[in-house]
């Protein structure tokens, strides 16, 4: 598997992270834990490199690596200070896995849930 570190991208506005790991189905083998363990690292890297940015879209299977091993997610919530919009691609079964996204966020002032079929729900939230 490739390893990812970027750095010095403090200026960067806007990201869209789409991460594919061959194993993210509901298989809950040895091997398959192992794999979507290496992979939520890898992404979180990614995350890591790109604090900074103000505008986020995460793709459906980006956000079940993360909210499939929490302790990914509480390395992310003390970055993304700077996050004000965010846009989430999501099927139904990744309800759940963006409430627990969502609740280290609270600082997010726009909010997109993209669903599949093509419907879009957008949420503004004032201070």
């Amino acid at each position: 598997m490739l390893d990812y570190c970027l750095e010095n991208l403090v200026s960067l506005v806007s990201a869209e992270v789409g991460f594919y790991c061959s194993c993210i189905s509901s298989k809950r083998c040895h091997e398959c834990l192992i794999k979507k363990k290496s992979c939520s690292e890898c992404l979180i890297k990614v995350l890591t490199g790109i604090y900074n940015v103000q505008s986020l879209k995460l793709t459906k299977r980006s956000l079940q690596l993360l909210t499939d091993f929490p302790e990914s997610l509480e390395m992310l919530s003390d970055m993304f200070g700077n996050l004000k919009f965010l846009m989430l691609n999501l099927e139904s079964p990744s309800v759940d896995a963006a409430l627990n996204f969502l609740d280290r966020f609270s600082h997010i002032e726009n909010l997109v849930w993209e669903r599949r079929p093509k419907v879009i729900i957008t949420k503004t939230f004032s201070g």
